[in-house]
């Protein structure tokens, strides 16, 4: 694996990641959960474009609020639901032209 190979991997996954169907909360946390993994520990700035990680940034940004618990995010204000999580990625999905998929089908959603 060339290094620009190795580079462009984590951008990849967040692609895939970001087109992923969130349709459970269960699946939300997971999305969660990667996301933050792979944009805090393997993804470097100088692999995306300027206007990637802008995007990127403002999901991980969410996405590390999240939880799921209505209770906790009604105690603290900076806590995200699901709701507003999906809210971010479909901005995502929407600057970064990316269509969601069913894993289960294997193919894109009609939204």
């Amino acid at each position: 694996m060339s290094c620009d190979t190795a580079l462009n991997e984590p951008r990849r996954q967040l692609y895939s990641l970001l087109g992923r169907a969130l349709d459970t909360e269960a699946k939300i946390e997971d999305f969660c959960s990667e996301f933050e993994a792979v944009f805090n520990f393997d993804l470097e700035k100088t692999s995306v474009t300027d206007l990637e990680w802008e995007i990127f940034e403002a999901v991980f940004e969410a996405i590390i609020w999240y939880s799921p618990f209505p209770e906790e995010r009604a105690a603290i204000p900076n806590y995200k639901g699901p709701g507003e999580i999906l809210k971010v990625v479909n901005e995502a999905r929407s600057v970064l032209n990316i269509a969601p998929y069913s894993e289960k089908a294997g193919a894109r959603e009609q939204e």
